[in-house]
């Protein structure tokens, strides 16, 4: 695999769990409700 796209996919990666993390913190029952 091409290391460029490897370390793209894993930045994608970082910031959706990132992302994922803040929802969660601003909207709890909703996340509960999708099991983040």
């Amino acid at each position: 695999m091409d290391p460029r796209l490897l370390r793209a996919y894993n930045e994608e990666l970082a910031y959706l769990r990132e992302a994922g993390r803040e929802f969660g913190q601003e909207h709890e029952v909703v996340a509960g409700y999708l099991g983040l």
